[in-house]
């Protein structure tokens, strides 16, 4: 947001067109923040005691790598449609803890209200061949994020129910 006259002024003279500035900053970016999620995920990961496999890190990894570049494209994005940062940080605040308030961990998505629904997934239906679409996400990256690290984490997990611990339907 700081150097925004400079490239006004730069674009106004036809030096370069501002698309070809942001895909450069995301750009020169990415080694930096590879650096850093690298650090935090090697941190998060052996400090929780998530389930260790080269592959299981690796992957947990990329789906946070790919979730910070999603939401640093959105952050930017905001940024550019708004000329004033006061106003880019107040939208920025209100939209990313709904972000994560309708990932599906905090409220389930059986209990998300149905006029906010259409920001994280479709509800199963009675048509079995639905059921595919009842966890596809519309517009959410956290919850996108959310589910592949669950799903991460406990793919290799078999859950068996004692038969006296069913309940019927």
């Amino acid at each position: 947001m700081l150097g925004r006259p400079i490239i006004k002024k730069q674009t106004g003279y036809g030096f370069y067109r501002p698309a070809a500035y942001q895909i450069a900053n995301a750009l020169a970016d990415m080694p930096f923040s590879a650096t850093r999620i690298l650090i935090y995920d090697i941190i998060i990961y052996f400090m929780t005691h998530l389930y260790r496999t080269p592959g299981g890190f690796f992957s947990f990894h990329l789906i946070n790598y790919t979730a910070f570049l999603t939401m640093q494209g959105f952050f930017r994005t905001i940024g550019l449609l708004f000329s004033n940062y006061h106003t880019a940080f107040r939208v920025a605040v209100f939209v990313f803890p709904n972000l994560v308030l309708y990932a599906g961990y905090m409220i389930p998505v059986n209990q998300m209200k149905r006029w906010l629904f259409w920001i994280v997934s479709l509800l199963p239906t009675q048509r079995p061949w639905l059921l595919i679409l009842s966890h596809q996400f519309y517009i959410n990256p956290v919850s996108y994020a959310w589910s592949a690290l669950m799903e991460n984490e406990f793919r290799h997990l078999t859950v068996r129910i004692p038969p006296q611990k069913k309940s019927s339907p």
